[in-house]
């Protein structure tokens, strides 16, 4: 009897160890050496419950989805520049590294072939390629930013040839203020073309400012183009106007201290942020990293 009984549990040993031989090389196969060793180990620690909460593990997280091996979605922005087919993946460079290399052939590759790829679309990185001691990616990237300027200033004439024959309605005029804004924010043009469009623009930020008084965008917008413009006294004027229509508002504080960064006025600049700090609202985060950046004291939430 007692002998039979030994037989049996030998038996069965035998059967589980065969398993979890099986379920280790199956698991060798799928996720390499080192995981199924560590499985093999926790299977054989604990008999056959150890096997049983592997099996379990793996059916449920491949069921439900919790296995997966995370990869960058497609829409997440790659900043890093691989050119030809997938086997060239361990040539990648992220573009700003590209101007640091000393193979012209090959700089004057990585760059070219983003250009083809329509890839090059920061206006720093433009604005550095241009400057490159290698003529031809100089001569790329200005060719680049003139084809992008010309057909940005087709769509700018369009726009306001649509508004001089009296379609006004905010869907046009606020894609024509988009699109006058990227031609100032790029420095497209020169002084005289730039003082033009930003004399229309701020003229179309104040019809649609007086369309809707209880959107304050177009009119905080129309004070940082004053700020980027250089307009100091006329910014300080229309904050001011600004502030006294939203007195609780950090709005009209965040301009002002964009204003007093350009004036490099400290005086203006603490006055500021005390400002903010009694202002009897929330604050956002724009608003809380300014005051820990410039005054490093606890601001209430």
């Amino acid at each position: 009897m007692m002998g039979g009984g030994f037989a049996g549990i030998e038996a069965g040993v035998a059967v589980y160890a065969a398993t979890v031989l099986v379920y280790t090389a199956a698991e060798a196969r799928r996720r390499g050496e080192i995981s199924a060793v560590a499985k093999g180990a926790f299977s054989l620690a604990i008999p056959v419950a150890g096997l049983a909460i592997l099996v379990l593990y793996d059916f449920f997280g491949k069921t439900l989805g919790l296995m997966d091996r995370t990869e960058p979605k497609d829409g997440d922005e790659n900043l890093s520049l691989s050119f030809d087919e997938h086997a060239y993946s361990g040539d990648i460079v992220p573009l700003h590294d590209i101007f640091l290399m000393d193979d012209a052939k090959l700089k004057r590759k990585f760059f070219t072939d983003a250009i083809k790829q329509n890839v090059v679309e920061r206006q720093s990185i433009l604005n550095e390629a241009v400057h490159d001691s290698d003529r031809e990616i100089a001569y790329y990237a200005v060719s680049l930013m003139t084809a992008h300027m010309e057909q940005l200033s087709e769509e700018i004439y369009a726009l306001e040839e649509e508004i001089k024959r009296g379609n006004d309605d905010d869907v046009l005029l606020n894609e024509y203020v988009a699109k006058v804004r990227e031609f100032l924010l790029r420095q497209y043009g020169d002084s005289v073309i730039r003082a033009q469009q930003r004399t229309r623009y701020m003229e179309m930020l104040r019809v649609l400012a007086e369309r809707h008084p209880e959107h304050p965008t177009y009119q905080a917008e129309s004070i940082r183009e004053m700020i980027r413009a250089g307009q100091l006294e006329e910014a300080e004027h229309a904050c001011a106007v600004f502030r006294a229509q939203h007195p609780k508002a950090e709005l009209p504080l965040l301009l002002l201290l964009h204003l007093a960064q350009a004036a490099h006025d400290t005086d203006r600049l603490r006055e500021t942020i005390d400002a903010l700090k009694r202002l009897p609202v929330r604050l956002s985060n724009e608003a809380m990293q300014a005051i820990r950046y410039w005054d490093g004291g606890a601001a209430h939430e």
